[in-house]
């Protein structure tokens, strides 16, 4: 199953911190002194709070590296999936899918509130799809069974998890239209994609000022994570035709890129 980041991750208040950073990252790749101080001054203009900084280093998400003459922050792996929506969407997409889902069910006792509960979110968070009723499956390899009933806060003996290929005529792409409903994920993209563009349009007639960018990694952030948190993030092959998730994506790229200023600008 894909790794997801915990929640607490995401709700940092430097979130804003981690795509300047991305956004301003080309000016790692020449790690000299100038740089260095041009990167913190531009992240200074868009942050107030040198707090959040050091919230994010704390938590991981950010680190100084070291150059000639001093150092430089840039993202970690922890940062980089955080700014990311709190999974990887490109080793999600290229993951390897085996041809086998995995089909849980369950008959959890109505009595059992807050165990259902949990175990509900636990399938929301990590985006099984819903067949019906208490019927869910996934494409990727589950926890053992057992020790997920008990963390769960119930009998391991109700549930059940069968796994491998449906027999008959129904197509993987029929699965995956009768378990999730990428419609809403996608018109969430197109949202985004929207946004992205005019703001690339805008970038056009000059760089953004601190207000207007602050907007925008703000926006940046609440419109793409709206669209992330709908998508299961399925391998590649299992992806349906119009699904916008991978276009997006190189849309938000490419948006990230334009806010970076060449290298040496004031």
């Amino acid at each position: 199953m894909t790794k997801l980041l915990p929640t607490e991750f995401l709700r940092d208040r430097g979130y804003e911190a981690l795509l300047v950073l991305s956004a301003f990252g080309a000016l790692s790749l020449r790690p000299t002194l100038r740089h260095a101080v041009e990167l913190d001054t531009r992240i200074g203009k868009a942050l107030s709070r040198r707090a959040d900084l050091r919230q994010l280093q704390s938590r991981g998400l950010v680190e100084e590296a070291a150059c000639k003459g001093g150092a430089i922050l840039r993202l970690t792996e922890l940062g980089r999936i955080a700014l990311a929506g709190g999974r990887d969407p490109q080793q999600a997409w290229s993951r390897p899918w085996d041809g086998q889902w995995r089909l849980l069910t369950f008959d959890l006792p109505r009595r059992e509130t807050q165990a259902r509960a949990r175990f509900w979110r636990w399938l929301r968070r990590n985006h099984f799809g819903r067949l019906q009723g208490s019927v869910w499956i996934h494409p990727d390899p589950l926890p053992e069974i057992e020790s997920l009933a008990r963390e769960m806060g119930f009998d391991p003996g109700l549930m059940v998890v069968f796994t491998g290929q449906v027999e008959g005529t129904r197509k993987p792409a029929e699965m995956v239209a009768g378990a999730w409903n990428l419609d809403a994920a996608n018109e969430s993209y197109r949202t985004y994609t929207s946004f992205a563009l005019r703001v690339r349009k805008q970038l056009r007639k000059g760089p953004l000022q601190k207000d207007r960018m602050k907007e925008v990694l703000q926006e940046d952030r609440k419109r793409w994570w709206d669209a992330v948190r709908r998508d299961p993030l399925l391998p590649r092959e299992l992806l349906p035709a119009g699904y916008g998730g991978m276009e997006a994506w190189k849309v938000r790229q490419a948006l990230h890129g334009a806010l970076a200023p060449p290298a040496g600008s004031g």
